[in-house]
């Protein structure tokens, strides 16, 4: 993934500036450990400016918290926990993303992410971007789809889940400003093993058939899908 798609995965440096302002919206941010042990990571979508930024800054975003996090033992091995809250998510957030981008993103979670994803709840899903979260859901195994989980309220959620484990703004504890501000000061501790990764690579030869058979059957599905898209 880092070699197919190095706009992604490239100079993840905690001190970028761009990369910087994105982790200071509040937007992705690990809140906790469950009772599993898992790393729980909590998206708040309408923390993300998607009118100033595009897909491509969320899927960088994404990828240095699951690069510094991946590095930890731990999370090897008990795995991650994902909890998006929709509330407030603009049709922006849909349209940032390009079809190239939402093709080559789907084809990286599913094949070339190494992590557990162990449960992925949805919180407050709008009608326009149902239909996304549907799609998403067909190009998944049907063991992550076991782990998908949608939530039609914030109260239904909290029936479902650890509120202690959430921010503050939640029902939780700790405000989720904090819980970034600490992140980030685990983020530069390991600005030299992120900065290391651009020094990886893998030899390609002979996986192509592979990789290519993933890009076909996704990016036939997400073409022909989101061109038929319609918003009422």
């Amino acid at each position: 993934m880092r070699q197919t798609y190095p706009k992604w995965c490239k100079n993840l440096d905690p001190l970028d500036e761009t990369l910087q302002e994105a982790l200071d919206y509040c937007a992705l941010v690990p809140i906790g450990r469950d009772s599993e042990g898992r790393i729980v990571i909590m998206g708040v979508v309408r923390n993300f400016d998607a009118q100033k930024y595009k897909s491509e800054h969320m899927i960088r975003l994404n990828m240095i918290v699951t690069e510094s996090l991946i590095d930890d033992e731990a999370n090897q091995i008990a795995g991650f926990t994902h909890v998006f809250d929709n509330s407030d998510m603009t049709l922006a957030h849909v349209t940032c993303w390009s079809l190239e981008n939402v093709s080559g993103y789907l084809r990286s979670v599913v094949n070339a992410v190494p992590i557990r994803l162990k449960q992925n709840h949805f919180v407050n899903v709008p009608p326009f971007a149902a239909w996304v979260t549907k799609y998403c859901m067909s190009v998944a195994s049907e063991k992550l789809k076991s782990r998908i989980h949608c939530h039609a309220s914030l109260g239904e959620l909290k029936e479902n889940f650890d509120v202690k484990l959430l921010p503050l703004e939640y029902g939780g504890h700790v405000p989720l400003a904090e819980l970034n501000d600490r992140f980030k000061k685990y983020l530069l501790g390991k600005r030299e093993m992120l900065l290391a990764l651009d020094e990886m690579e893998i030899q390609l030869t002979g996986r192509t058939e592979t990789v290519n058979g993933g890009v076909d059957i996704v990016d036939a599905g997400a073409i022909g899908s989101f061109r038929k898209l319609q918003i009422d």
